[in-house]
């Protein structure tokens, strides 16, 4: 099991890992919205992804329950 991420980028769902997105530190137990750049790559590698997120800005970060 490998734990990842949920990103919703132009109302479809994409997983990553934990540390994908440049600048964001994620904590276990919160739900965030945030504003990223998105950099598609020209020549992905075969095993990668075909985009680089970087954290832009924090807009909210919200505790979930369990």
């Amino acid at each position: 099991k490998v734990d990842g991420m949920l990103v919703k980028i132009d109302g479809e769902n994409h997983t990553y890992p934990i540390g994908f997105i440049d600048g964001f530190e994620f904590e276990a137990g919160y739900s965030y919205t945030l504003k990223v750049k998105i950099t598609h790559l020209a020549n992905p590698p075969q095993d990668g992804y075909s985009v680089r997120l970087k954290l832009l800005s924090l807009i909210a970060k919200t505790k979930v329950g369990k």
